[in-house]
């Protein structure tokens, strides 16, 4: 007895039926799963922008930098008890919006800089306030009481005052 190959068989018709319905059937995913889900692209996303309103948060936004494509933005005046570090390989903006950022220094010290850039570190310095109000201030170090450059800087805003240096820069 042959079999016909015009008829399909039942295995057949029950595998498209399931495919079928499963076309129709809207996705559920269990909310665990889907929290999970989230929070991983959360954390791999790149970050646009990181308001900072202390040393400590400037500071982890800093050692948390994954981006050229992020700023930081100061959303308060910040007084550094370290000079800043721009480590290098990174490339990072940071918007001074209106701000200061300030070593507060009334003596010469060795690492008195505000900011440091290291050899290979980029920084961008913006500010975005109506007024253009946002400051470096305070640095007092042998050099580059403001910012010890040995970097790349690029300065597009913003006013660096009342930073000395012993030896070279202000």
């Amino acid at each position: 007895m042959g079999v016909n190959a015009s008829r399909p068989r039942p295995r057949v018709l029950v595998a498209l039926a399931c495919a079928l319905v499963l076309t129709l059937v809207p996705l559920v995913v269990p909310q665990g799963a889907l929290g999970a889900a989230r929070a991983l692209a959360e954390e791999q996303r790149t970050i646009e922008k990181v308001n900072v309103a202390s040393e400590a948060e400037l500071v982890e936004a800093m050692l948390a930098w994954k981006s050229d494509e992020a700023t930081i933005v100061l959303t308060s005046n910040i007084t550094l008890r370290s000079p800043l570090r721009v480590r290098d390989g990174m490339d990072v903006k940071i918007d001074l919006k209106g701000r200061t950022l300030s070593r507060d220094l009334d003596d010469f010290v060795k690492d008195g800089h505000v900011i440091l850039i290291e050899e290979f570190g980029t920084l961008n310095v913006v500010d975005t306030s109506a007024k253009g109000s946002g400051r470096i201030s305070g640095g007092r170090a042998q050099d580059g009481g403001g910012i010890y450059n040995l970097g790349t800087l690029n300065l597009t805003g913003g006013t660096i005052v009342d930073c000395k240096a012993k030896e070279c820069g202000g």
